[in-house]
C-alpha cells in the first residue's frame, strides 16, 4: 500500500494517459523500485525467521511496479519502448542470476540471508540514486510542480528501507 499511498505514482500515470504518451518522462526510478522490490522478495523468501510482512510488502510492491511499467511501455514510443523492454529483461535476468548464484554458492541459510542483503542494500542505494538523477535533470528545467513530486517519492523510498534495513540488521 505504500506505493499507492503517495499519489505521486498516481498523477504522474493520469497524466500520462491524458497526454497519451510518457514525453521525458524516464523509467529509471520504475525500474529501480521494481529491481529493488524483487531483491527483497529474494530475500525474504530465503531468510529463515523471515515475517510474511516482508513478502507481502515486496511482493505487492512488484505487482505494482509491473503496472506501472506495463503503462509506461503502452503509452511509450518505439525505441524508448525497446528499450525499456530490454531493461526490463536484464532486471529480470540479474533477479534470476542471484537467485541461482545464492542458491548455488552459498550454503548456509545465515550466508544467504547475508548475501541477499547486501544486494537488496545495493539495490535500495541504487533506487535512491535514480529519482535524485531526475531531479537533478529537472531541476535545470522549469518544472518544479514536477521536482517537487520527486523529491517527495525519494523521501518515502527513503523511509521504508530505512526500516528494512534496520530490520535485516536486528
Amino acid at each position: 500500500m505504500y506505493y499507492l499511498s503517495t499519489g505521486v505514482y498516481r498523477r504522474t500515470f493520469i497524466a500520462i494517459r491524458t497526454n497519451g504518451s510518457v514525453g521525458d518522462l524516464s523509467p529509471f526510478p520504475y525500474m529501480a523500485v521494481l529491481l529493488n522490490c524483487a531483491v527483497w522478495l529474494l530475500y525474504g523468501l530465503v531468510h529463515p525467521s523471515s515475517t510474511v510482512v516482508i513478502i507481502i510488502v515486496s511482493g505487492i510492491g512488484v505487482v505494482i511496479e509491473l503496472a506501472y511499467m506495463a503503462v509506461f511501455v503502452c503509452y511509450s514510443a518505439g525505441v524508448v519502448r525497446r528499450n525499456v523492454l530490454l531493461l526490463l529483461g536484464s532486471e529480470l535476468i540479474f533477479v534470476g542470476l542471484v537467485a541461482a548464484l545464492v542458491r548455488t554458492l552459498v550454503h548456509s541459510q545465515e550466508d544467504k540471508s547475508t548475501a541477499l542483503g547486501i544486494v537488496g542494500v545495493c539495490t535500495s542505494i541504487l533506487m535512491y540514486v535514480s529519482p535524485v538523477s531526475t531531479v537533478v535533470r529537472r531541476s535545470i528545467s522549469p518544472s518544479l510542480l514536477y521536482m517537487f513530486m520527486q523529491h517527495t517519492h525519494v523521501c518515502y523510498i527513503l523511509q521504508k528501507d530505512l526500516i528494512l534495513s534496520i530490520y535485516m540488521i536486528y
